[in-house]
C-alpha cells in the first residue's frame, strides 16, 4: 500500500529541488549547531565531574555530537542530490546510493530524537549521580594533603560560591562530616579531645560550615560556627532567625542548572530534528518523482511521488531482513551452490547438486525431498516441479489452500527446505549407516520434537533429551558438569517447549516455573546417567543417532506430513455451541493422526485399514472444505460407525495424500517394507488400534489413556450411525449433517447416502 502519493508536474519538481537545496544547507548549519550544543553540554558536565559518581549522563552529549557530525554528511549529500535532480541525465547515478542513504539517514534522525528524549528523562540518573558525588566531595574536603584529592576543597568552595548553595541536601550535611583537617586541630585542647572522644568514629564534628557557605548579601557578619547554639551569638535565635548562609543544597542547585541546560538544548535539537525530518521526507518525494523520468525522452512529464512504496511494517521488514539474514549466516556454516538457469531448474536437478554438496550417497537419494514452506503452508515437491515457478505462484496457492488474510498472504514468502521424504519407509531408514544422512534426519526429528509437532510422553522426551545432550556434549560428564552445561544451554534446548515453559494452566502457575524446571532437569539427569551406563564413555555418533531415531520411530506419526484444520468442540451448553478446536492432521504411510495443536496430544489415530474418507467442497458461500473420516466405534454398548468432520481448506490436499498413501501401500502390500513398518508400532499401540473402535471391548481403548499417543475418541464431537443392512439410521441425532456409508475393506471414498438428510 503506497503511503502519501502526490502528483508532481515538471515545474513543481524543479521548485521542490530548489527549495530542498536551500533547506538541506539550513539543516547542515543546524547539524553544526547540534554538534556545538553537545560539546557545550559535555564541557559543563566535565567541569563538575568531581561531584558526579558516574558518567551515564554523558550519553546525551555524546549522542548529540555523533548525530551532529552525521547530520553534516547527510545534508551535504542531500544538497548534491538536489543539484543533480535538476538534470535528468545526472540523477540516475544516485539510484544505487539512495536506498542505503535513506536507511542511514533515518537511523541518525531517530537517534537525534532519542537524544532529545534522553535529555528530559535523565533527571533521575543525574540526581543519583550528584547525590553520591557530592557526599564523597564533602567527605574528602579536608584531604588537602592526599594525592588525587588536593583540589577537592577548592572545587567545593568554588561550587558553593558559584551556585550559592551549601552541602549536599542542605547546610546540615556539613555537621555529619569532619571537614577540618587534623593538621589544623590542637589535640592538646580539652574541647578538641572531648569532641573527638564523643564521636564513635573518632571524628571532629562541629555544627559549622566552610566560609564558602556564607551569604554575602546578608547584613549580619557570617555565623559559620556554632550555628545551632543561640547563646554563642548576641541577639541570635537559630530556630526563627533567617540564617546568613546559603540554605539551598548543592545537589538541588546543580540538578536545576543541568536540567535547565539539557531542556533548553533538547528544545533546540527537537527543532533540528523536525528540520532534518523535513529534508528526508522532501528528498524521498523528489527521488520517487524523478524515478519515473529516468529512461523517458520527455523529461518534463508529470510524475507521481510517494513517501513509502509499501506500508510502514513492510518497509521496516525490507530493511531489517537483510541485516538479520547476515547475522544468521555469520553464526551458521553454509554450503554454497552455483546453479545455472535457476528459473527452469527442476527438483531432480537441484537434488543432485545438493546431495553432492552435502556428500550424501546416491543410495540415499530417496530419503530426502524438497519442501516449499512458509508459516502458512508446507508442500512436498515432486521431481518434475520447478521451485522458482512455484514461488512465483505462491500467493495463488495460499488463496486456494489457506484461510489467511490478504495482508498475511501478501507478506508471506516461501523458502525451500531439504527434508525427509514423507513416503520413505521407516524400515529402510533403520538400515542407513551414513552419518551425514543420519545427522540430517536427527536435526529434523529434534526440531519437530522440540516444537511439539510430534507429541510424546515423558519417557520419550527425557530419553530423546538425554540422547541429544550426549550428541552435543558427549557421555563423560559428571552431575555437576551436566548441571552447568544444562544451565548455559537451557532446558528448552533438549525438551519440548511446552514442557520447559509449562502449559500455562492454573496448576502450572501454582507449582511455579522453578520447581517445574527442577523436576525436568532431574529427569534429564537420570536419563543421561542411564544412557552413559548403557553406551559407555565414547560411543560412536552413529550409535546415538540410531538410538534417537529409533525412539522417534515408536511414535506412529513420525515422518508424517502435517496439515492445519479445525474440528467441532463437543457441545457443553448453549454458550459453547459452534466453537471449534485447532488441530494438526498428520498423514504418513501408516495412517492418519488428528492431534490437538494446543494440548499436544493425539485425539484420533487410525490406520488406513480402519478408516474410510471423503472430501466435500463448500456448497454455499461461507461453507468450509471438509475432510470426512469414518471409523468403527461404540455407543452405549452398540457397535456404530462414527464420522469426524475436519474443516480445512487443505482438505483436498489431505484427501489426495491419503489416496496416494493407500495406493502406495496396496502396491507393496506383500513386501517386507510394509510388514516391518507395522512391527515398528509398539505392541500397546497395535492393541489400541484393534480395540479402540469398541467392537473388541472397551479394555483396549483405555489401556494407554494417559499417554499422549493414544486416541481420545470420547473427547471428539462425532456423528454416530448404524447400518442395519436395509437402511442407515443415525444414533441420537443432535444436528443436521451429511452421512456416508462404509465400503470396507476397499480404500475408496465413503459414498453419500440419499436416504439421510443433508447438512
Amino acid at each position: 500500500m503506497v503511503v502519501m502519493k502526490m502528483k508532481f508536474p515538471f515545474q513543481k519538481r524543479v521548485k521542490l529541488a530548489q527549495g530542498l537545496w536551500l533547506l538541506s544547507w539550513g539543516a547542515t548549519v543546524a547539524g553544526a549547531l547540534t554538534f556545538s550544543l553537545g560539546c557545550i553540554l559535555k564541557t559543563e558536565l566535565r567541569r563538575r565531574a568531581e561531584v558526579m559518581d558516574n558518567s551515564d549522563i554523558h550519553i546525551v552529549p555524546n549522542t548529540l555530537m555523533i548525530v551532529g557530525v552525521a547530520s553534516l554528511g547527510i545534508n551535504y549529500f542531500a544538497s548534491k542530490i538536489c543539484q543533480d535532480a535538476l538534470d535528468a541525465g545526472r540523477f540516475p547515478r544516485w539510484k544505487t546510493f539512495l536506498k542505503p542513504y535513506f536507511a542511514i539517514s533515518s537511523f541518525f534522525t531517530v537517534l537525534m530524537l532519542l537524544a532529545v528524549i534522553m535529555s528530559y528523562v535523565m533527571k533521575g540518573s543525574l540526581e543519583s549521580s550528584l547525590k553520591v558525588g557530592l557526599r564523597n566531595g564533602l567527605r574528602f574536603y579536608k584531604d588537602t594533603d592526599t594525592p588525587g584529592r588536593c583540589f577537592q576543597k577548592q572545587n567545593i568552595d568554588r561550587l558553593q560560591m558559584e551556585f550559592q548553595c551549601c552541602g549536599n541536601s542542605d547546610f546540615k550535611d556539613w555537621f555529619e562530616v569532619q571537614w577540618i583537617s587534623n593538621r589544623y586541630l590542637d589535640f592538646s585542647s580539652k574541647e578538641v579531645k572531648d569532641r573527638v572522644k564523643s564521636n564513635v568514629d573518632g571524628r571532629y564534628l562541629v555544627d559549622g560550615v566552610p566560609f564558602s557557605c556564607c551569604n554575602p548579601s546578608s547584613p549580619r557578619p557570617c555565623i559559620q560556627y556554632q550555628i545551632t547554639n543561640n547563646s554563642a551569638h548576641y541577639n541570635y535565635e537559630y530556630q526563627t532567625e533567617e540564617l546568613n548562609i546559603y540554605l539551598r543544597g548543592c545537589r538541588e542547585a546543580l540538578l536545576n542548572y543541568y536540567m535547565g541546560l539539557m531542556n533548553t538544548i533538547g528544545g533546540g535539537v527537537l527543532s533540528v530534528f523536525l528540520l532534518q525530518g523535513s529534508v528526508l521526507v522532501s528528498l524521498r518525494f523528489l527521488q520517487t518523482s524523478m524515478e519515473a523520468v529516468a529512461g523517458n525522452e520527455n523529461t518534463e512529464i508529470e510524475t507521481e511521488g510517494y513517501l513509502l512504496e509499501k506500508g510502514v511494517k513492510e518497509t521496516i521488514k525490507e530493511y531489517t531482513d537483510p541485516v538479520l539474514k547476515f547475522l544468521l549466516l555469520k553464526n551458521q556454516s553454509a554450503v554454497h551452490l552455483t546453479l545455472e538457469g535457476l528459473g527452469t531448474v527442476t527438483v531432480q536437478e537441484l537434488g543432485q547438486s545438493v546431495r553432492e554438496a552435502l556428500h550424501i550417497p546416491d543410495s540415499a537419494r530417496e530419503v530426502f525431498a524438497f519442501w516449499l514452506c512458509s508459516p502458512l503452508l508446507d508442500l512436498q515437491l515432486k521431481l518434475r516441479h520447478q521451485p522458482y515457478k512455484l514461488c512465483r505462484q505462491w500467493q495463488d496457492l495460499l488463496y486456494r489452500f489457506t484461510d489467511a488474510s490478504e495482508e498475511d498472504i501478501s507478506q508471506d514468502e516461501p523458502y525451500l527446505q531439504f527434508r525427509r521424504n514423507v513416503f520413505y519407509p521407516k524400515s529402510k531408514e533403520q538400515q542407513i549407516e551414513d552419518e551425514a544422512v543420519l545427522r540430517l534426519l536427527y536435526d529434523e526429528a529434534k526440531s519437530n520434537i522440540l516444537a511439539g509437532r510430534y507429541p510424546c510422553d515423558p519417557e520419550h522426551w527425557t530419553d530423546l533429551g538425554a540422547l541429544s545432550f550426549a550428541l552435543d556434549e558427549g557421555t563423560g560428564l559428571d552431575d555437576q558438569q551436566f548441571a552447568t552445561v544444562l544451565k548455559e544451554k537451557k532446558v528448552s534446548s533438549y525438551v519440548p517447549a511446552h514442557v520447559a515453559i509449562g502449559s500455562g494452566g492454573l496448576f502450572s502457575t501454582l507449582r511455579g516455573k522453578s520447581s517445574r524446571q527442577a523436576g525436568v532437569e532431574q529427569n534429564l539427569l537420570a536419563a543421561y546417567r542411564k544412557l552413559c551406563t548403557s553406551v559407555g564413555d565414547s560411543p560412536e555418533p552413529t550409535q546415538l543417532l540410531h538410538q534417537y531415531l529409533h525412539t522417534c520411530h515408536t511414535l506412529p506419526y513420525y515422518g508424517c506430513a502435517l496439515f492445519l484444520g479445525e474440528i467441532d468442540k463437543p457441545s457443553q451448553g448453549i454458550l459453547q455451541r459452534g466453537k471449534r478446536k485447532t488441530v494438526n492432521v498428520g498423514i504418513c504411510l501408516e495412517g492418519v493422526y488428528v492431534m490437538d495443536a494446543k494440548e499436544k496430544h493425539v485425539l484420533l489415530g487410525l490406520q488406513f485399514s480402519e478408516l474410510s474418507w471423503d472430501h466435500s467442497y463448500p456448497e454455499e458461500e461461507g461453507d468450509s472444505h471438509i475432510l470426512w473420516l469414518e471409523f468403527d466405534g461404540e455407543e452405549d454398548g452398540t457397535a456404530v460407525n462414527k464420522l469426524l468432520k475436519i474443516y480445512s481448506k487443505q482438505a483436498e490436499l489431505m484427501s489426495g495424500f491419503i489416496e496416494f498413501c493407500v495406493e502406495l501401500n496396496s502396491a507393496s502390500e506383500g513386501g517386507a517394507a510394509g510388514e516391518t513398518d507395522r512391527e515398528d508400532v509398539p505392541q500397546s499401540a497395535n492393541q489400541e488400534g484393534r480395540h479402540k473402535n469398541g467392537r473388541g471391548g472397551r479394555r483396549g481403548m483405555l489401556h494407554r489413556q494417559n499417554s499422549v499417543v493414544c486416541s481420545r475418541v470420547h473427547t471428539l464431537n462425532t456423528i454416530s450411525y448404524v447400518d442395519t443392512g436395509k437402511e442407515i439410521k443415525r444414533l441420537k441425532p443432535k444436528r443436521a449433517a451429511s452421512f456416508f456409508t462404509r465400503q470396507a475393506p476397499a480404500y475408496s471414498a465413503v459414498q453419500v447416502s440419499e436416504s439421510l438428510e443433508q447438512g
